[in-house]
């Protein structure tokens, strides 16, 4: 939408579109004192002014987002001047930071850190204690017929017991 033909509209336009009231808009558009709050009521409700109000503000949010954007390129290009003026101050924790960030920033670098989740970790002392001696005795030579420990007893009393033998599906005709 181009500008509005009335010199006065735009002004209020303007006002509005950048968050002044009804009123205050008609005063900076040129209305008098004695007839601005009737005006800025008449003209917010004008459907071309309330589109150019809408147009401006759509524009001003977009030059807001361009102005404090910040891109990736944007990032590397100031981390790499702080590079460079670090290397210049002779201030090598400071070049070596920057482009420690950089490297990151480009995938360089592989985080080496790995979360393992382990089975042994919902046990308590106890029970891996026992466990350990469990284990142990399974190096022994005798270890062939050796009882499980308490804790993997427990654990086994969790899972239930299936007697295929004596199934259902067991004695099944095929089909």
């Amino acid at each position: 939408m181009a500008r509005l033909k009335n010199e006065m509209w735009e002004k209020f336009a303007n006002a509005m579109a950048r968050g002044v009231n009804q009123t205050n808009s008609a005063l900076e558009a040129g209305y008098s004192d004695v007839s601005a709050h009737v005006r800025g009521c008449e003209l917010a409700k004008k459907p071309d002014i309330r589109a150019r109000i809408e147009e401006l503000q759509r524009k001003a949010e977009k030059a807001t987002v361009a102005a404090l954007a910040v891109d990736r390129q944007w990032v590397l290009r100031e981390l790499v001047a702080n590079a460079e003026a670090a290397r210049t101050a002779k201030n090598q924790n400071a070049v070596n930071r920057a482009l420690e960030l950089v490297g990151k920033e480009l995938g360089m670098f592989v985080d080496r850190k790995m979360d393992v989740k382990s089975p042994l970790d919902t046990l308590n002392a106890p029970q891996l204690q026992a466990f350990m001696e469990f284990l142990t005795t399974l190096t022994e030579p005798s270890g062939i017929t050796i009882p499980a420990p308490e804790a993997m007893q427990e654990m086994q009393s969790h899972q239930p017991a299936v007697d295929l033998v004596h199934s259902e599906t067991a004695n099944a005709q095929p089909v």
